[in-house]
């Protein structure tokens, strides 16, 4: 099972910026014949485990044109999502071109925040 670990620095969560992690993996192999083949995969779950100290936010990009409109609306389209401290977040997620944006809403954090997605598929 393919999986990806993502740890958020303390100082980033303190600081309150949006910190924008890709979802997606990309592997590339070579074909029989000789032909780069890349791959991209999606898991089929995050999770976030807010044990870092502080409350944080989140909310779920699905692909690049989303994400264009985000960074035109961010102020009015796209409400974060609270996960308080000591909460574990699970989230369904396949979106292949997605990205999950993250942030402190307090300044209280003392460890990093984990971020774990699960089981990768193509």
């Amino acid at each position: 099972m393919k999986n990806k670990r993502v740890l958020i620095a303390q100082a980033d969560i303190n600081a309150k910026t949006v910190q924008e992690v890709d979802i997606s993996i990309t592997y590339s192999g070579t074909t029989v014949a000789g032909n780069v083949d890349l791959k991209t995969y999606s898991p089929i779950e995050l999770r976030i485990y807010n044990d870092c100290g502080a409350g944080i936010e989140y909310n779920v990009i699905k692909n690049d044109v989303e994400y264009a409109d985000y960074l035109v609306n961010s102020g009015t389209n796209y409400d974060f999502i609270r996960v308080p401290k000591t909460v574990l977040e699970k989230i369904p997620c396949r979106f292949p071109e997605g990205k999950l944006l993250i942030r402190g809403y307090e300044t209280s954090a003392s460890a990093s925040l984990t971020l774990e997605f699960i089981n990768y598929i193509e």
